[in-house]
């Protein structure tokens, strides 16, 4: 017992210095700001992925983290921080430690009876269909500001050449006199935010755009 005694405060300050110097706004770490939202249909907002996911990767590989919201799963719903007129989200703030960094990866999720898969179960899971890097810099004591992801529904055609549900395509904007004040808000210490929205059309990519003119 006197040899447990001291390993355990021991472990218990190290995890709780790593969790503060991590996840303090202070210090040696930085901020990201990054909305995630979902065109209005209606009255509401577009429900056809009910859940969402960006993943977050350090320039050289070395360190990767992942933001994942459900603003319209069934059983456990993360509210919606602004709704309409053209659009909700949420706007999410994630301690970064400082360098450069890139969204890498997205992952969807929807439950749809139209959806069609293989294995002819209704829960369909989106990822991104290729590589991609959107850069972004983290600062210590700062936070940064990378844009407004609106996912836009998309239908492609299925094995029997019906219509069905596809992945995303990306709306990425600044809409950061809507979305900053809501970080700061949700994190008083948040620090000066520098704006830093990558312009995705440079990557040819389809599943990401400046606009969309089908939007309304």
């Amino acid at each position: 017992m006197k040899m447990r005694l001291p390993i355990l405060i021991g472990l218990s300050l190290f995890l709780a210095s790593g969790t503060l110097a991590y996840a303090s706004d202070e210090g040696p770490s930085g901020n990201v700001i990054v909305t995630i939202s979902s065109p209005m249909m209606g009255s509401g907002p577009d429900r056809q992925y009910d859940s969402f996911e960006l993943k977050f990767c350090r320039q050289d590989g070395s360190d990767a983290e992942t933001v994942h919201i459900w603003p319209y799963a069934w059983l456990s719903r993360d509210k919606d921080d602004f709704v309409g007129p053209d659009e909700a989200g949420m706007v999410i703030v994630r301690p970064l430690a400082p360098g450069d960094w890139g969204v890498c990866s997205y992952f969807v999720s929807s439950v749809l009876g139209m959806d069609f898969t293989p294995s002819g179960s209704q829960f369909d899971q989106l990822v991104s269909p290729k590589n991609f890097f959107i850069p972004f810099n983290i600062s210590a004591g700062r936070a940064t500001y990378i844009g407004d992801f609106l996912a836009v529904p998309t239908t492609v055609k299925n094995l029997f050449g019906m219509g069905v549900q596809g992945g995303p395509r990306w709306i990425v904007t600044d809409k950061s006199t809507r979305d900053v004040p809501v970080a700061q808000q949700k994190n008083p210490n948040l620090g000066p935010v520098d704006v830093s929205v990558f312009d995705v059309d440079r990557l040819a990519d389809p599943a990401f755009a400046t606009h969309d003119d089908t939007l309304k």
